[in-house]
């Protein structure tokens, strides 16, 4: 209190009420700015895409319009690999399919409506997949767990032969 009437110079209750120590100045601007990097840092809310199987494949739609955005047809899959992402508190289980045409490779994770039920034509479509995939990637819990499930590259094949 003393800084704030050497400073301003005046009464006890002038002074209270310059100071922005005391006037909760200091502590909005903090809010403000704490406020501002939370927004900064969530970045724009944004909804998974989701999984909608056809035949021979699926479709990875967007949220917004329902659009497709990627589509996979097993014909055309090369590689199956699936693998783990840290979210520090969690673990997201992804696939990535890789393709025969060039194309880029498509990721879809657990976390996508549809993903569940990408599981039975999958395991059709490559009747090599270990049925037991998914928990072996699952656990240890915050590991990559890195896996091909399926290889179907000429230099896959020329190796196991």
């Amino acid at each position: 209190m003393k800084r704030c009437q050497l400073k301003w110079g005046r009464s006890r209750a002038t002074a209270k009420r310059r100071c922005s120590r005391h006037s909760g100045g200091v502590r909005r601007r903090r809010m403000a700015l704490w406020s501002r990097i939370r927004t900064l840092l969530s970045g724009p809310s944004r909804r998974d895409p989701s999984i909608g199987l056809v035949d021979g494949g699926f479709d990875v739609l967007s949220s917004e319009e329902g659009r497709v955005v990627a589509s996979v047809r097993w014909q055309n899959v090369l590689r199956v690999h699936t693998y783990k992402v840290d979210l520090a508190t969690t673990d997201c289980i992804c696939l990535s399919f890789e393709f025969n045409n060039g194309a880029a490779p498509v990721r879809v994770s657990e976390e996508w409506a549809g993903f569940a039920e990408l599981f039975a034509p999958l395991a059709a479509a490559f009747p090599t997949i270990p049925p037991g995939w998914y928990a072996e990637v699952m656990t240890p819990a915050f590991k990559a767990n890195h896996r091909v499930l399926y290889d179907a590259s000429p230099s896959h094949s020329a190796a196991s032969v």
